[in-house]
């Protein structure tokens, strides 16, 4: 980039060593004063056509005013753009160029590499960079063409380089044997908005392949289906998407979203919610239930994915979840609908399934009708019931246990677990029936809870 204060500077003492006001300045230019004035404050820079009328003023060269030699935007300002471009930008010569560095850079594959091997594209890599530098004075019609020169440099190496991409060096998965390797990626956002759409797609191919480079610079001029393109090469070429992962959800299209969400719901990478806000409810549907069907287990990454997934969704997880006995339940337990849920634990429970290990996790999320059945699973099952007893409805648990004990079933080994939860009158009810039934001994655990004054007046009638 040009130091726009430095050239403001410039400016302003060859102005006065000329010893003429700005406004002389602004009328021999047909410009106005405040643009001079923007100038020599270094808020702005002179339009390129209007350098060498400047140059002209002051008895100075171009390279002069810019403080440094360009050659390209030298030939911009005296009308010879196309000169530059059939010296400079020639395919052949340039192909030639980067087909030479090609032959030198690794010494691995050519042993005898020599020592001024990497300095071959010296002349190449600084026009490169001249044109990146000067790109923000450089008017769009004639960026467009320069960069399109550059664009048919990059195709022309890969039709004349195939015997590289087939040689022992992978070119798909080594993507810097090409134009890219001279330039430095932070150096191009400044011709990006410029740059022809094959030197784009390239150049994005490059940053995800290689895993380096910001790919924010570029990725809003990437057509959408060239995106789409890059990204299932990249999957298919088992290329590590997660550096780009938010990028490319917050860019790319529907179809792009979709295969990005697949890729990290199998390879259940951390990036997973960088995804799931960009994609729909219902192509997430489609998604999760291919994958589920398929034999994939989910239950790690479902908390990233349910806050942003519909009901079937959800319900398609739980269900997995209840089949594998899932810790991770809970994760989503808060975004289920309580139908839902009543539906997918009672067939749970029904089928024979043993939920005593998810039951804590689930039981703060369940209706009435639902804990109720949990809880009387659990007691049937000789389970520890004090972690869900809270949550079950004071009647339904009187009504469960009642039942529990018509069943001949002994209450003892359970009661100091559930004591603490329901009312002393049902207690010492339930503690008359016990000693009764099995012997005092079997109401120790009781004792604590109940009223002794009651349970000896009922007991003895």
């Amino acid at each position: 980039m040009f130091n726009t204060m430095e050239i403001g500077k410039r400016i302003t003492e060859k102005r006065k060593e000329k010893n003429l006001t700005q406004t002389e300045i602004a009328d021999k230019l047909g410009i106005s004063t405040q643009a001079v004035s923007n100038w020599e404050r270094g808020n702005s820079m002179p339009d390129i056509s209007k350098l060498s009328e400047i140059c002209d003023i002051f008895d100075m060269s171009i390279d002069e005013l810019l403080g440094r030699e360009s050659t390209i935007v030298k030939s911009i300002a005296e009308n010879k753009l196309d000169k530059y471009i059939e010296k400079n930008l020639s395919v052949d010569d340039t192909n030639e160029i980067i087909k030479n560095k090609n032959s030198y850079m690794d010494s691995e594959y050519n042993p005898n590499k020599p020592e001024n091997a990497d300095n071959i594209p010296e002349v190449f890599e600084n026009m490169i960079k001249d044109i990146c530098d000067a790109a923000p004075i450089i008017k769009p019609n004639d960026m467009e063409k320069i960069m399109t020169k550059v664009g048919d440099v990059c195709d022309k190496y890969y039709d004349d380089n195939k015997e590289i991409k087939n040689s022992s060096v992978n070119s798909e998965e080594k993507t810097g044997t090409d134009l890219f390797d001279f330039l430095d990626l932070d150096d191009l956002s400044s011709i990006v908005p410029f740059a022809p759409k094959n030197m784009l797609k390239k150049l994005t191919k490059k940053i995800i392949f290689e895993g380096d480079g910001d790919l924010s610079s570029i990725i809003n001029f990437v057509s959408e289906n060239d995106l789409e393109e890059i990204v299932a090469q990249a999957i298919d070429k088992n290329i590590d998407l997660t550096p780009f992962a938010d990028i490319i959800a917050t860019m790319a299209g529907k179809n792009t979203v979709k295969m990005l969400f697949k890729y990290f719901l199998l390879t259940q990478e951390d990036e997973l919610d960088d995804i799931a806000p960009h994609i729909s409810s219902n192509d997430m549907e489609e998604i999760i239930c291919e994958v589920i069907n398929s034999g994939t287990d989910l239950t790690d990454i479902a908390a990233d994915i349910a806050p942003f997934a519909n009901q079937n969704t959800l319900s398609m997880l739980l269900k997995q979840m209840l089949d594998l006995n899932s810790e991770y339940i809970e994760d989503i337990m808060p975004f289920m609908d309580a139908k839902e849920s009543e539906i997918h634990i009672t067939e749970a429970i029904n089928n024979g399934k043993d939920l005593s290990n998810i039951a804590e996790d689930i039981a703060p999320f369940l209706n009435n009708n639902t804990v109720k059945l949990l809880f009387k699973q659990l007691l049937e099952q000789g389970e520890d019931v004090s972690d869900i007893i809270c949550f079950v409805d004071q009647e339904d648990a009187e009504e469960v246990i009642n039942e529990y004990i018509d069943n001949g079933k002994d209450i003892s080994e359970i009661a100091e677990d559930i004591a603490p939860f329901l009312n002393q009158d049902f207690l010492t009810k339930l503690a008359i029936r016990t000693a009764k039934e099995h012997g005092f001994n079997h109401i120790t655990n009781l004792s604590h809870f109940i009223d002794k004054e009651k349970f000896f007046a009922e007991f003895n009638q």
